[in-house]
């Protein structure tokens, strides 16, 4: 038996357990599938090659992700979305000698199955790495190096999108500008933005380093064209924290119109309200650096 026989053996095993474990008999399950009952055994007992239909009709039926099977899986190559958890996890705990255990596995993964985004996570675990070292010239050299990874894509997946999320910051506007006017246009759009919370949360840090990005410019078309980006989303009704920066957004532009004074006032009046629905440990963070922002705000012209 070859490794990939015996993994879609394990994956039929796998769904077949599910089955059993929710009390689905293999008879209710191809009725609602309109197959025989041989065939689901056959694919149970990894007999029969499982099409990518079928595979997809099991999941949905008995409410399994990918990432269940991905979890179950005897492959030794991770999925992008387990090395993901895995590397934020560590940067998260600062714990620089995981990122580097993580960075030559993702690279030996890459040099073995040579899958980009093995390589592309194997630079992410080198920016942490570098922002952990407080080395800014190094982790803005990654960060570009992997921001280049994705800048020609016309069309960005969900895992695209949070990779070009975690560099925003380092990219200069204009390149940053080539790409959003790609994937943020309906055309572009994977799936990542529909309006889900966890979507949602993506997105927003997108913005609002995009957002800091236009400022560091220094131009007001660039800073204008980010707050109408910001003003024009549409964001799901409990999304508290990005409907404040679209109010600040009004504030931004009272600065730039003239009306220092008029806009700071606003963005007190929006940071004092916004303390009612946001946690004071994301508030205090984002207050600090919006006020920054609008002391930047007079470089802008």
């Amino acid at each position: 038996m070859t490794g990939i026989d015996a993994e879609l053996k394990a994956i039929g095993e796998y769904l077949d357990s599910v089955r059993q474990a929710k009390h689905i008999s293999r008879a209710q399950l191809a009725r609602h599938l309109g197959w025989s009952e041989k065939t689901l055994q056959r694919i149970a007992l990894g007999d029969v090659d499982m099409k990518l239909s079928q595979f997809l009709s099991i999941m949905s039926y008995l409410n399994v992700t990918l990432h269940d099977v991905v979890s179950h899986s005897s492959m030794p190559l991770p999925s992008a979305a387990v090395m993901e958890t895995l590397c934020l996890r560590a940067g998260a705990q600062h714990d620089d000698v995981a990122l580097a255990q993580l960075q030559h596995q993702l690279e030996a993964y890459f040099n073995q199955y040579h899958l980009p985004w093995a390589h592309h996570y194997a630079l992410f675990c080198q920016l942490m790495l570098a922002e952990l070292a407080h080395d800014d010239a190094k982790a803005t050299r990654i960060a570009r190096l992997l921001f280049s990874q994705y800048v020609d894509y016309d069309r960005l997946t969900t895992g695209d999108f949070r990779m070009v999320t975690r560099v925003v910051g380092y990219i200069p506007y204009d390149q940053l500008r080539v790409l959003f006017s790609r994937v943020l246009s309906p055309a572009g759009d994977a799936g990542w933005s529909n309006t889900t919370a966890q979507a949602e949360a993506v997105l927003d840090t997108f913005y609002v380093s995009l957002l800091d990005s236009a400022v560091a410019t220094g131009k007001a078309s660039a800073v204008r064209e980010v707050t109408t980006l910001i003003r024009n989303r549409i964001v799901l009704g409990s999304n508290y924290y990005f409907r404040m920066y679209k109010r600040i957004c009004d504030g931004i532009e009272l600065v730039l119109d003239g009306h220092a004074g008029e806009g700071e006032h606003l963005l007190e009046q929006v940071l004092t309200a916004a303390g009612v629905f946001i946690p004071a440990r994301v508030l205090d963070n984002d207050a600090q650096g919006l006020r920054k922002l609008f002391t930047e705000l007079a470089n802008v012209h």
